[in-house]
């Protein structure tokens, strides 16, 4: 009898969570350590330290209509030349209502390998976001990193 039980919980662990939504994925992407900051396209986004130093920019976006758990967010920005930088992060958003609610994830640092090649220049801000179940849904700026507050 244990056996089966054990296997009714390794069974329902496994299942697919296959969640319908009213409506496709909704996703706005900013910036932020510690909370969504808007933008819009042009806007200056502050050049932080990242958690270990170094130069980052600090990713931020809100989601809805995607599966919160396990939600995969890649963030990139491009500098007019040279190449992009990335950040992939696994995020798990508590508030979101099994993904029914916009829910705001912040603080996750894209290092900025060689700043001078992406301060004051116009870059390419890019979010992906992928559920488990494969779901997407993609938001992109252009944006100004700068030193300091924009």
């Amino acid at each position: 009898m244990m056996r089966i039980a054990g296997l009714v919980v390794l069974l329902a662990a496994c299942a697919e969570h296959n969640t319908q939504y009213p409506g496709p994925p909704e996703l706005t992407l900013g910036f932020g350590e510690s909370e969504l900051v808007l933008i819009h396209d042009g806007d200056p986004v502050p050049i932080g330290t990242g958690p270990q130093g170094g130069t980052v920019v600090w990713g931020a976006a809100s989601v809805r209509y995607l599966d919160p758990d396990q939600l995969e967010l890649t963030f990139t920005i491009k500098p007019p030349a040279g190449a992009p930088s990335l950040s992939r992060v696994l995020v798990d958003l508590h508030d979101a209502d099994d993904g029914f609610a916009a829910s705001t994830t912040s603080g996750h640092p894209v290092f900025l390998p060689d700043e001078e090649q992406f301060q004051n220049q116009r870059c390419v801000w890019r979010l992906e976001a992928r559920d488990r179940d494969g779901r997407s849904a993609i938001a992109e700026r252009t944006i100004v990193p700068t030193k300091g507050q924009p």
